[in-house]
Order: C-alpha cells, then structure tokens, then sequence
C-alpha cells in the first residue's frame, strides 16, 4: 500500500468524529499483514454488533485542511526529512489518543524500507438512555 494511500486513511479517520458509540465498537483481532507472495489465508466472517446507530459524522472541510498541511511538506519519500516531518504532524494531531508504532523493513522490488505506520485508537462515548 504506498504511502500516499495510508496518508488519505489517515486523514479520512482524523475528519470523522471521534466520540462513536462505544457499543458500536468492537475489539476484533488484528490479523498481520501478508507478506508478498506468500499464500493467502482463508477469511473469515466478521462478528460485527449489528449497526443501531447514526454513522460518525465527516467533515469535508477539515479533510481537506490536513491535506493541505501535509502537502505543504512537499515530497517525501520513505526515510527523507520531510516524511520525518509528516510523523511528527500526524503525532502532534494524535495528542490525547492512544496512538501505537508498527515499525518494520518492507522488503520490495526497489529494496528494503524502513516503514513507520502510526495505529491510532479513538475513545468512544457510551450514551445512557433513561
């Protein structure tokens, strides 16, 4: 997945709201990722709660205001100052989450890279109904 694919992730994710239901979330294993040309294993269906309430809120405009920060940081290709800088951006926009580092070496075509992703976590909000 490049790069510029997490980024829109991660930006989408930073536009909705973070106060969710906290009966809407739920924990389900984290599978790792599949390395490249090793077999896929079979999937299975998914145990979601079913879905009892509004969708989160996304806010376009704020979108697009983090994609105008990052741009601003200009190319920044794997390891370079401004992909340090872009971590350091997404860190300081993370501040009060419960923020996790995935750091590993991606073996590609082009040859190894060190790839930082940043897992964030965002608390919901359980409503009491009287």
């Amino acid at each position: 997945m490049s790069v510029s694919l997490l980024m829109a992730f991660a930006i989408m994710g930073f536009a909705c709201d973070h106060a969710k239901d906290a009966s809407q979330t739920s924990q389900t294993p984290q599978t790792p990722m599949r390395q490249a040309n090793a077999p896929e294993a079979p999937t299975q269906p998914l145990n979601l709660p079913p879905d009892s309430g509004p969708p989160p809120k996304f806010d376009g405009d704020r979108a697009m205001q983090y994609v105008r920060e990052i741009v601003k940081f200009g190319p920044r290709p794997l390891g370079s100052a401004n992909h340090k800088k872009v971590e350091e951006y997404l860190d300081s926009c993370l501040k009060g989450d419960q923020v996790e580092d995935d750091e590993f070496t991606a073996d590609t075509p082009e040859g190894k890279f060190p790839v930082h992703n940043i897992v964030a976590s965002f608390r919901g909000r359980k409503t009491v109904s009287s």
